[in-house]
């Protein structure tokens, strides 16, 4: 397990796919605000533990799959920026899986996030994360159009909502995983899932 998630966040941090990217002025600093927001903001590094309710329809070629999350154990990693010169104070990965064993993985950087899912043994992700964690390059550092986060707190324990406002189109990233045997070409070839508009997932995270 620690293997995979392990290679989930190589895959997150080399990705750079930018299906329907858009940022505006405005977009940013709604990003910005709702990011100051979140209790685990100013911890650079560590571990914490929560669950995950909600569900992820996705379309698959013909084929419409729903991800069901009922309390699924999530795993919240935060990783400590290197370069003392960034605004950010840390990146966030959430990790958990589905009542049918499907990975979900959720990552936030600055104003880049990024969203991975192993479905039928393969991964699929969108998003736009830096190459490394430090070299800032705001070119890189879109959020995904048409996903919707929330922060709120109480006490100590935070409220993650992330809900689809639009079709989000996650290519396939096995070609990261494969230790180049594989040509990227090949990889392209293979057909997208769609997240599907409404999808919703809440994490509850304890600090």
């Amino acid at each position: 397990m620690a293997r995979f998630l392990l290679l989930l966040f190589i895959t997150l941090l080399q990705l750079t796919n930018s299906f329907g990217q858009i940022t505006t002025e405005s977009i940013n600093k709604g990003w910005m605000a709702s990011r100051a927001t979140s209790i685990f903001q100013k911890i650079d590094h560590g571990e914490f533990f929560g669950t995950t309710t909600g569900f992820i329809k996705i379309a698959d070629g013909n084929d419409t799959v729903v991800l069901d999350f009922q309390g699924s154990q999530t795993k919240l990693g935060l990783i400590k920026n290197r370069n003392a010169g960034y605004d950010d104070n840390n990146t966030k990965v959430y990790c958990t899986q589905t009542t049918s064993i499907t990975t979900f993985c959720y990552q936030s950087y600055s104003l880049a996030n990024a969203i991975v899912i192993r479905l039928k043994g393969k991964h699929y992700s969108i998003g736009t994360i830096p190459y490394t964690i430090h070299k800032k390059d705001s070119r890189r550092e879109m959020p995904i159009d048409g996903l919707i986060y929330h922060y709120w707190h109480a006490g100590n324990i935070e409220y993650l909502t992330l809900v689809v406002e639009k079709p989000l189109q996650l290519a396939s990233v096995d070609y990261l995983l494969c230790s180049n045997t594989r040509k990227i070409d090949e990889m392209k070839a293979i057909t997208p899932i769609t997240i599907l508009a409404g999808s919703t997932v809440i994490i509850t995270m304890k600090k």
